[in-house]
């Protein structure tokens, strides 16, 4: 599991952390994901493990997993898709930050960001990992 040690404070606390927490359940055998948000200051994250879905809860400052439990089916990727570690890192190569949620709406992904102009929904294609759209989301 990822542990947050080599990251200063301020990094360990931002979200940007979150591509390396997807890489590292990736590692270990999780994915596809469906769905990425926050929930009581935890990652709640629906992904599948072995064809099983689950809802598990992960710590944002370690990547630990909190909870682990069976969850509903919830539409996913197909398998000729980039890994969701790849399309969180082009998301904040492309310049954007602040992940705040990410969902597999098909055929694309919609991940909410905040800039300083506010608040963003991104599309993005989910084999290329380019982005399909910007929109202000108020």
């Amino acid at each position: 599991m990822l542990i947050a040690a080599g990251f200063s404070g301020k990094l360990a606390r931002s979200n940007s952390l979150l591509p390396q927490i997807v890489e590292s359940l990736e590692q270990q055998g999780f994915g596809p994901f469906s769905e990425i948000d926050r929930d009581d200051e935890l990652w709640d994250i629906e992904v599948q493990q072995n064809g099983v879905s689950y809802e598990v809860y992960v710590d944002p400052r370690t990547g630990k997993i909190v909870s682990k439990h069976q969850d509903d089916f919830d539409e996913l990727p197909s398998c000729e898709s980039k890994p969701l570690s790849t399309i969180l890192q082009l998301v904040l190569q492309a310049g954007y930050s602040n992940i705040q949620e990410v969902s597999f709406d098909a055929p694309v992904w919609e991940i909410k960001v905040y800039q300083e102009d506010g608040k963003h929904e991104v599309r993005i294609d989910p084999h290329s990992g380019k982005v399909i759209s910007d929109r202000r989301d108020n």
